[in-house]
């Protein structure tokens, strides 16, 4: 008899009482049963916990667990922490506020066993309150415009992955466990935390097959924590990405040689984005926003030291800017980032 290949579900859940209703009824609409769902209850101060245990009662395949607040990387590492490598056959990632087709595990297995590819993902949408039409559709997997990638150092250069399809974040993707298992997230990142994991992952994988379809539906939640900026826990965050891409890709040559000029240049180019430009515009109280510019001064200048970043690598603007951030020219630095 041969196996049905189990889904395990992970789901980190932090004040989302309202909306994980969605998310659990998605989940059991499911066309392809073999899935168990593993959900933290990540310090919620609202129902949260409430709603989980009355999903957990009603459907055996759903299994609650609740701590502290942690944050979402630590609660990620603990829930791949607890899967068994005899039991687990793929992984998928859904956030607390999103949902699903109910056909996303049936295409993305029989596509993967078709296939034979490591990683299977389809196109996420951004919703709202009101389901898209294409959530009562029902897809024939043999008419699904699907695109097989084979080239994966591609995924690891950002001005190369603007030309491919697929996305760097988490949702919206079912792995292999096998090929993955041995990737955990970074927890010094609170930001960024989806792009360095699934980087990582790309070195570890041979193919993956996208979906030119929509089946994760992406919620636009207010309250969630990429729409509530702590801008210093951003920055902080966001220097340690850098670090620790720096780290794992050059340092330990997890990249072939000739593509570190070219992902150096993208490292450069995120610093800029990330620690530098993002804080310093965006930012709205004033006193906060010059410590910001002060502290971006201080890890461009640390970065430059360690050779982390290349400022030579970049076009003439960013180079320019890079410059008055040396210089700590705050009025300057505020002036040339409202045209860049």
């Amino acid at each position: 008899m041969v196996k049905n290949k189990k889904i395990f579900v992970l789901i980190s859940a932090y004040n989302v009482g309202r909306l994980i209703q969605n998310t659990f009824d998605s989940l059991i609409k499911q066309t392809y049963p073999y899935w168990e769902c593993y959900c933290m209850n990540d310090g919620s101060t609202d129902n949260t916990y409430d709603v989980m245990q009355k999903y957990a009662a009603s459907d055996k395949r759903i299994h609650v667990f609740t701590q502290d607040n942690a944050g979402l990387t630590h609660t990620n590492n603990r829930l791949l922490n607890m899967l068994k490598d005899d039991e687990t056959d793929y992984i998928y990632f859904l956030d607390s506020d999103d949902y699903l087709h109910p056909q996303t595990f049936e295409m993305a297995v029989k596509i993967q066993e078709n296939t034979q590819v490591d990683v299977v993902e389809c196109t996420p949408i951004r919703v709202g309150d009101e389901k898209p039409d294409s959530y009562f559709e029902k897809f024939d997997v043999s008419k699904l415009p699907v695109q097989i990638l084979t080239d994966m150092d591609a995924f690891l250069l950002k001005r190369t992955r603007r030309d491919l399809p697929g996305t760097w974040i988490n949702k919206c993707k079912l792995y292999v466990w096998e090929k993955i298992k041995s990737v955990r997230f970074d927890e010094n990142l609170s930001y960024e935390d989806d792009y360095f994991y699934n980087s990582i992952v790309h070195t570890l994988i041979d193919k993956k097959a996208v979906i030119l379809q929509p089946f994760y539906y992406w919620r636009i939640n207010p309250d969630s924590m990429t729409r509530s900026v702590d801008w210093q826990r951003y920055q902080k965050a966001c220097t340690a990405r850098i670090y620790a891409s720096y780290d794992y890709f050059i340092r330990q040559k997890h990249l072939p040689e000739n593509l570190t000029m070219e992902f150096k240049a993208d490292l450069t180019a995120d610093a800029f984005r990330m620690v530098g430009r993002k804080p310093v515009r965006k930012c709205k109280e004033p006193v906060l926003r010059r410590q910001l510019f002060e502290q971006a001064c201080r890890i461009f200048s640390d970065m430059r030291t360690e050779d982390v970043i290349d400022t030579s690598l970049v076009g003439f603007s960013q180079r320019l800017i890079f410059w008055s951030f040396r210089c700590h020219l705050y009025h300057l630095t505020r002036f040339l980032l409202l045209f860049k």
